[in-house]
């Protein structure tokens, strides 16, 4: 999966720091010297699958003006009008997502990839003080983490192994942390 970001380099050391990634160097020339940079995710090398960082900075872009109705007239002006930019977005996201205690609707669009155990993803998450959304348990038993790689493309890491005990944090059912029942009870 290709992915659009502010620091190709930066997200590719936090997938190699947090995720379980390993470098892949870039096999075209032209393509490095552009600043992109892939990581292997993890499991067997060519089987697994990539994630390729290509700065956002380098091709064409719109620069779109833009906003949104702060005040509910119906109307998109004045200081609600600004330049859509990746800065512009990820402060919409925080905000929204408030640093992954909340599920967003921005949360939905992510690439996923399993792991052997999920333990040491949290444990190496909480070590670096990265906020992550989880572990969350789905009703076949695989326990799921969704972390924001820097420029805010999420990305979800699933095992059928967690050990909460080790990290002091229990995986919730999705009936308790999105939807109606989250609604409900204050989580969402």
């Amino acid at each position: 999966m290709a992915l659009a970001v502010a620091d190709p380099a930066e997200s590719a050391a936090f997938c190699i720091a947090y995720l379980q990634c390993t470098e892949r160097e870039v096999p075209d020339p032209a393509l490095s010297r552009r600043g992109i940079k892939w990581v292997c995710l993890p499991g067997q090398v060519g089987v697994a699958g990539e994630l390729h960082f290509i700065p956002c900075n380098i091709d064409k872009d719109l620069e779109l003006l833009g906003g949104v109705d702060l005040n509910n007239d119906g109307v998109v002006s004045g200081d609600e009008l600004v330049t859509l930019t990746q800065q512009w977005f990820k402060n919409m996201v925080d905000q929204l997502d408030e640093d992954m205690k909340v599920w967003t609707v921005y949360c939905n669009t992510h690439c996923a990839w399993y792991v052997e155990d999920l333990t040491p993803v949290v444990l190496s998450l909480q070590k670096g003080g990265v906020p992550f959304f989880g572990p969350t348990l789905r009703a076949d038993g695989v326990h799921q983490l969704y972390v924001a790689v820097p420029a805010h493309h999420y990305v979800e890491i699933d095992s059928n192994v967690y050990n909460a005990a080790a990290s002091g944090v229990p995986a919730r059912p999705w009936s308790d942390v999105a939807g109606k029942g989250a609604k409900e009870r204050g989580m969402a």
